[in-house]
């Protein structure tokens, strides 16, 4: 099984290098490494993991995985070679967790070769002793180091990247081009910034200000251990639901 899933994977990785030309499609990881994971830390200096910014790492895989993710299976049907593939031996979840696993391990992967870079960027640069003294973020009166900002935004592009990877995952598999994920992909990246704002708007002021006493009350770890338990039950549910839809003789006829 685990052999299964890395075949798919070797050759999704195969076709993104193909579509995009081999050289293209190492010069953009490159261009992302090089831009967020040496300009921007270098240029913002010893004290980039104390800046809101750094939440960009958590966002990228997210803005990663909606970039690739529409030709999972609208681009296989596209090129006709999503039949050869579901006529393979290759079990159903090994087809479709290969998948997966391709898009949010590149997504995320890029995210964290980012931020290690930036890292040892960093600390060539200045020094470990600085970085340390100068990488104390406080949120809501907690402070929290380097390592733990490190490891709650390489969570959180984790929960992002699987998240964007589930909705693609499941648009793929019913839509007849690549232009039409990735034009239901754009709404849905509308929705995720237009709900909470347009929600905010319209809830009540009361109830509003009972949320935030509720939150304050709660503490900033624990609200934001709540908040990532709500989107990692959220990647479940989806992925299960891509799990049960996935029927090799449906997606053939489609």
């Amino acid at each position: 099984m685990i052999g299964d899933i890395w075949t798919i994977m070797r050759k999704e990785f195969k076709e993104f290098l193909i579509m995009r030309g081999r050289r293209v499609g190492l010069t953009s990881i490159a261009v992302v490494v090089g831009m967020f994971g040496l300009f921007m830390p270098l240029q913002s200096g010893p004290g980039w993991f104390a800046q809101p910014l750094v939440l960009f790492y958590a966002y990228l895989p997210f803005v990663m995985a909606m970039g690739i993710v529409a030709d999972a299976f609208a681009g296989e049907r596209e090129r006709r070679t999503l039949e050869n593939l579901l006529a393979s031996r290759l079990p159903d979840t090994a087809i479709l967790f290969g998948k997966i696993a391709f898009i949010v391990s590149y997504s995320w992967g890029m995210s964290l070769v980012s931020m290690l870079t930036a890292v040892i960027a960093l600390n060539l640069k200045y020094g470990h002793a600085t970085i340390a003294k100068s990488s104390t973020m406080v949120i809501a009166g907690m402070h929290m180091s380097m390592l733990s900002v490190v490891v709650g935004v390489a969570f959180l592009g984790l929960i992002l990247a699987t998240l964007m990877t589930a909705i693609g995952i499941l648009l793929s598999m019913k839509a007849s081009s690549v232009k039409q994920v990735q034009q239901t992909m754009g709404f849905v990246m509308m929705g995720f910034f237009l709900v909470p704002t347009v929600g905010a708007a319209l809830i009540p002021h009361t109830w509003m200000s009972k949320l935030f006493q509720s939150a304050s009350a709660m503490g900033v770890k624990e609200f934001a251990l709540l908040v990532a338990a709500v989107f990692v039950l959220l990647d479940v549910v989806l992925l299960a639901l891509a799990i049960a839809r996935f029927k090799r003789a449906k997606l053939i006829m489609d």
